[in-house]
């Protein structure tokens, strides 16, 4: 998915993705999904807390 949208935004972003911080890769994520339909799979996770955490990243465009 990240590679697909560095190459929309024609930004280098690719090679920063590894040194961003938690924050700033949750913004990222965020302003690209905003507005499109997206369906996304979480397969192995074994975090109880792992739904907040990704409940937080994606934005909520009420559809």
């Amino acid at each position: 998915m990240m590679e697909e949208f560095c190459s929309e935004a024609e930004n280098p972003l690719l090679q920063m993705l590894h040194k961003m911080d938690d924050k700033s890769l949750i913004i990222q994520v965020r302003q690209y999904l905003q507005h499109k339909r997206y369906l996304i799979f979480f397969d192995d996770v074994w975090q109880e807390d792992f739904s907040d955490q990704v409940d937080f990243a994606m934005p909520n465009n009420n559809k």
